[in-house]
């Protein structure tokens, strides 16, 4: 990581000591944003790594039924064991309804 100028550096202490009332903000404009529809994560994309996998297979025939396309049945291969290691990781959670899912409990 480089290291800041002594300017910016001193700018930022200043800052960092400053109240927020006493920022200057005039040269942002106010933004009325609505964030009820933003989904956290959306722009994720997590790191793949090819790998090999010996599986049953029953496993195999089951998601080349499901997904006859090789890379869609990749990700559902891929989908299906991260579900596992959510409910193994966090077995009190609920499961996170899909955007636009009715709750039922409603």
């Amino acid at each position: 990581m480089a290291k800041l100028p002594d300017q910016q550096r001193a700018e930022l202490q200043a800052l960092e000591e400053m109240s927020g009332d006493e920022i200057d903000l005039s040269d942002i404009p106010e933004r009325d944003i609505d964030w009820s529809t933003a989904r956290r994560g959306a722009m994720y994309q997590p790191v793949k790594q090819e790998t090999n996998l010996t599986l049953d297979e029953c496993v195999i025939d089951w998601f080349q039924e499901q997904e006859p396309d090789e890379t869609a049945r990749h990700e559902a291969i891929n989908k299906v064991l991260l579900e596992y290691i959510m409910r193994k990781r966090f077995p009190n959670r609920g499961k996170i309804p899909e955007p636009g899912a009715q709750n039922s409990s409603t």
